[in-house]
């Protein structure tokens, strides 16, 4: 999978999930950047919204610190701490749980997909 992640002008590094909700982002990314401004929500989560529906494919499932979800299909959410609900989940970033709550225990951040 070529799609890249940025957060704050960081590259992060992720392990991108093999489903059509993924494909399809780095489709749309491979045409121009997707910027996302995420908010923090619920002291454990950042969410954003994409702008357009992507490919669902929801499972109840118990998230982690650093997990990536599409959540109703439109928003995209990265997790500092765990939750457990219906997502598709996208992938995984790839760093400390402490690194992970330092980059998104802020309010607001900007988030890009290239590819």
């Amino acid at each position: 999978m070529s799609m890249k992640l940025k957060i704050k002008d960081n590259d992060i590094p992720v392990d991108w999930e093999l489903n059509q909700a993924v494909y399809t982002l780095n489709e749309d990314a491979q045409k121009s950047p997707i910027n996302v401004k995420m908010e923090k929500y619920g002291g454990f989560e950042q969410v954003g919204f994409l702008g357009k529906n992507y490919p669902r494919s929801d499972k109840h499932i118990k998230t982690e610190v650093g997990d990536i979800v599409l959540y109703n299909g439109n928003n995209i959410v990265i997790f500092y701490g765990q939750n457990s609900w219906s997502y598709t989940k996208l992938g995984r970033i790839k760093l400390s749980d402490n690194q992970i709550v330092d980059l998104l225990s802020n309010e607001e951040l900007l988030l890009t997909l290239t590819s």
